[in-house]
């Protein structure tokens, strides 16, 4: 379990875990997405589990990540193919919420 106080990545070494939790707790499940050298920095991407950033949007992203996209705005906000990518590490509540208002989907 680690803290709500981990920082954003465009290219996180780890992933939070969708719990009943998380909403009302600042300690999160999480695992690692790969290995993570000892004293580096864990980082999750915010847009697997903020559809919108409407309290803390990072208007400037300065992950260093050379897939950056730039800002972190919520999972709304990305292009298609950033949401594909990385909706297998996505919170369920999230996606739910993306295919209630995106219509023809296909489903």
């Amino acid at each position: 379990t680690f803290d709500g106080f981990t920082n954003h990545s465009c290219e996180p070494n780890a992933c939070s875990i969708d719990s009943d939790d998380a909403p009302d707790s600042l300690s999160y499940d999480m695992y690692a997405k790969r290995d993570i050298d000892i004293g580096q920095e864990l980082s999750v991407d915010y847009a697997t589990y903020e559809y919108e950033c409407h309290a803390h949007p990072i208007e400037k992203c300065l992950c260093g990540s050379t897939k950056c996209r730039g800002s972190m705005r919520g999972f709304k906000h990305l292009t298609w193919d950033e949401k594909i990518e990385i909706m297998p590490h996505a919170y369920f509540s999230l996606l739910e919420k993306f295919v209630g208002e995106t219509p023809n989907l296909g489903f």
